[in-house]
């Protein structure tokens, strides 16, 4: 096969995972974006049909008349408090990590992640090249391709 050939059909190959990919994320998107429009719409836009993605108006009613709840606003309270210490821990936590890991030496964590999925030059090797899907130990079962 001609390298001509052989850099189509890969691009091909991308050009179908991109589009695969798009119609997944639309494919998960479009309930989340109904949902969100079907909160902020009044009751009676709710009841039409055909049912429409965008709405005419826009309301926080709904919002609100939960809010105004005591029983709710006891609920949401926990819900701000537990997720502003889960952030102080994570913060936290993270940054002595970072700390720690530059007083040992240790590599950053873009390097780590460039490392991990193998993207960029490897010290002493250059280039990855685009067929290189080895893992770091293991041997390639494929030849480099000839000049």
């Amino acid at each position: 096969m001609s390298p001509g050939r052989r850099r189509l059909r890969r691009r091909l190959g991308e050009a179908a995972l991109v589009g695969i990919t798009l119609l997944v994320t639309a494919a998960i998107l479009v309930p989340v974006v109904w949902m969100f429009s079907a909160a902020v719409r009044p009751i009676s836009e709710l009841l039409t049909y055909p049912p429409r993605l965008i709405p005419d108006a826009l309301t926080a009613d709904y919002f609100l008349g939960v809010l105004r709840q005591p029983k709710y606003q006891r609920f949401f309270a926990n819900s701000v408090m537990l997720c502003l210490a889960s952030l102080a821990v994570t913060l936290l936590l993270g940054a002595l990590a970072a700390a720690i890991g530059l007083l040992a030496g240790l590599p950053t964590l873009v390097a780590v992640f460039l490392r991990v999925t193998e993207i960029g030059p490897r010290p002493g090797q250059g280039p990855a090249p685009s067929w290189h899907r080895c893992s770091a130990t293991a041997r390639c079962s494929r030849p480099p391709p000839s000049p």
